[in-house]
Formats: structure tokens, C-alpha cells, sequence
């Protein structure tokens, strides 16, 4: 968003291409359609260079793939650190100057794993602008290894998954559902959109059944009015029977966090807009 961090980060890069970096910055056209032309000048100007993921503009709104768009959050500092989650760039995420900012998660990375997010870029990049990069302007560094490892000694396992509409596989679904049922003693689940499909409310279910703490933590304000409907349709019992940082951090969440119970009475006509809404599930 073009407002205080936003154009705290815009000036950053702007600092860092000045100094001879290569900076490229890839927005979706619709989720970043109020970054206007005045607002991206200064990265131009300073040599940066900047792409819309499907445009939107007149003319393009008719292809199919137009609802298509990229959610990815990813930054990659000269290949060897990355940063990767749910943060957006706008005030609405800022504690520092609203009480009821969004409260995202985001992870910064080292090592092997750090290609992966270089590669997801690169192809995205590719995709947009049909620029092919390689060692020639140095976006993949010539001492990096060759070809990318599967997987690398460290302190922490780091296993990059990408999913988008480019495969039917739904690897990111498939993955959670398989953490989901392989769990033995928790499993904690943050996420600004419940609109499980049947796999995954199956696995959560069945956890529970057999002893698992299955906890489920979700924004009390969301973005999206019929998602939010949607996902109180499958609100029925608060059980309250990630590890290390993160399960702290769900904690200190949850402690501010309101229960929802079945108990608790409801309207009529909410509850019909709800289960309207969850006619709508399939497609959110």
C-alpha cells in the first residue's frame, strides 16, 4: 500500500538500487492496483525495475487466467536470505499505530533452502515479464551449488512448497493435510480464511477423535465479509483440550483471542447468511 511502510520500504529500494543493487519488484495487479505510477516513479528513476503480475488493464480483463493472481510474499537478499509468509506491506499490519492491526507471520531463512524461494521468484518473474535471468546478471550467484539439493545438515529442516493454479496437485493442501494426519500430540492451525474442504476437516476431525490437541485460532475482523460467513457455518465446539517460538507466539494470540462456543446463541437470518455463504465454499 502506498502509505507510511509502504513507502518506507519503497524508499529503501530506491536507496539500495542508487548503490548499484538489483532490485526487482513483483506486485499483483490487482492486490496492488493502488500503487499508482506517481508512487513507483522514484524506482524507476533509481534504475529499479518493477512488474505487474496479470495486468488488469483494459483489454486484459477478458483473458481467463484474469482472476488468476499471486499471493506470494517473498524477499531474497543476494540469494542466501530470504523471507517468506503471510505480512503484507501496509499500516493495517503496524501494532506501532493501530490496536487492531492484522497480526501476520513471517520467517527469514538461510541456506540451501533459500534457492527454492530464488527459483519461485524467478519463474514468477519469467512468467510476467518473459525475461529469463541467469549467472549473466548475477540474480543466481555462480558459487551457489548446482543443481538446487533436496535438502541441507542444519539446525532446522526447511522444505519449500509452492501451489498455484498452474498444477492440480494442490501440494500445499496435500502437505497440511498430511501433518494434520500424521500428528500424534498437537496440532495448532492460524489462519485468516477456515473454509476447510473435506479432506482437511476430515483430517482435524479425526485428530481430535483420537486424542490430539487440535486448536484453531482465527481473526475475530477479517478482509473478507462472506469468507468470514463462510467459516462461522463450520464453527460447532471450542475444544480447548509449531512448537518452540511459534507455539509461544499462538499462545500469547490466543490468550487475546475470543472462544467460540456452540452454546452461544445466534440469529436467525446470520445463520442463514452463513450457510448461504458455505453454499459459496467451494469456490473461496
Amino acid at each position: 500500500e502506498p502509505d507510511q511502510i509502504g513507502t518506507a520500504l519503497r524508499d529503501l529500494l530506491v536507496q539500495k538500487a542508487r548503490e548499484g543493487v538489483v532490485v526487482r519488484l513483483l506486485v499483483d495487479a490487482l492486490g496492488s492496483q493502488r500503487l499508482g505510477r506517481r508512487f513507483l516513479a522514484p524506482l524507476a528513476d533509481a534504475g529499479a525495475q518493477v512488474a505487474f503480475f496479470h495486468d488488469t488493464r483494459i483489454g486484459r480483463r477478458l483473458r481467463p487466467v484474469t482472476n488468476y493472481r499471486t499471493h506470494r510474499k517473498i524477499v531474497v537478499c543476494d540469494g542466501v536470505i530470504g523471507f517468506t509468509g503471510g505480512v503484507n506491506i501496509t499500516d493495517e499490519e503496524d501494532l506501532r499505530t493501530r490496536k487492531d492491526a492484522y497480526h501476520d507471520v513471517h520467517l527469514r531463512i538461510e541456506g540451501s533452502a533459500v534457492r527454492w524461494l530464488q527459483t519461485t521468484f524467478l519463474e514468477d518473474w519469467a512468467y510476467t515479464t518473459g525475461e529469463q535471468l541467469g549467472d549473466k546478471n548475477r540474480a543466481l550467484p555462480h558459487w551457489l551449488p548446482q543443481p538446487l539439493p533436496d535438502a541441507e545438515a542444519g539446525d532446522i529442516p526447511v522444505q519449500i512448497i509452492t501451489s498455484g493454479p498452474d498444477t492440480m496437485l494442490e501440494p500445499i493442501h496435500r502437505m497440511h493435510v498430511a501433518a494434520i494426519n500424521a500428528s500424534c500430540q498437537r496440532a495448532w492451525l492460524t489462519t485468516p480464511y477456515f473454509v476447510p474442504g473435506e479432506p482437511a476437516l476430515m483430517a482435524l476431525t479425526s485428530a481430535a477423535l483420537r486424542g490430539v490437541d487440535v486448536r484453531l485460532l482465527v481473526p475475530r475482523r477479517s478482509d473478507s465479509l462472506i469468507v468470514s460467513a463462510a467459516a462461522r457455518s463450520y464453527y460447532v465446539v471450542y475444544g480447548p483440550a509449531l512448537a518452540g517460538p511459534l507455539a509461544a507466539q499462538f499462545e500469547t494470540d490466543l490468550r487475546s483471542a475470543a472462544a467460540v462456543h456452540a452454546h452461544r446463541p445466534q440469529r436467525f437470518l446470520m445463520r442463514l447468511a452463513d450457510a448461504t455463504a458455505r453454499l459459496f465454499s467451494p469456490l473461496l
